[in-house]
């Protein structure tokens, strides 16, 4: 009878450590725009000679992403499971300028003019110049 009670409450321990672990390892801070499972956030990578404003919130208008805007200095990168899972959702170029940016996520080039351009999760934006 001892034996069985023992079993079963070593069940109950290893069922219960289980779960804290499963809810440990899913659950994720709350961080404005929030990164896929945790883990794929997007990136954005500023090797201009210029600053930018990047978006947190990608949102379903300019003052959204506005309010959730952070300045993102030349030679810095924001984004990415490491910051900790900042997820950058948009990046700013401002009007009367081009940049050119490689998106590591999908292996492309481009470029963008002035306005809100949108980075999803999987994304890393390296804006490699920028002419205005």
């Amino acid at each position: 009878m001892k034996t069985n009670l023992r079993r079963m409450v070593a069940a109950a321990a290893i069922t219960i450590t289980a779960a804290a672990t499963f809810t440990t390892l899913t659950t994720q801070p709350a961080f404005a725009g929030g990164c896929t499972w945790g883990r794929w956030c997007g990136i954005v990578k500023n090797w201009t000679t210029r600053g930018v404003d990047v978006t947190l919130e990608w949102g379903s208008n300019d003052d959204m992403r506005w309010a959730n805007a952070r300045w993102l200095p030349s030679g810095q990168v924001m984004g990415g499971a490491g910051e900790p899972d900042v997820d950058v959702d948009g990046v700013y170029i401002p009007w009367g300028c081009t940049a050119k940016y490689l998106n590591t996520g999908t292996i492309s080039w481009g470029t963008w003019g002035g306005g809100w351009h949108k980075v999803s999760d999987y994304d890393t934006i390296e804006l490699k110049s920028m002419a205005c």
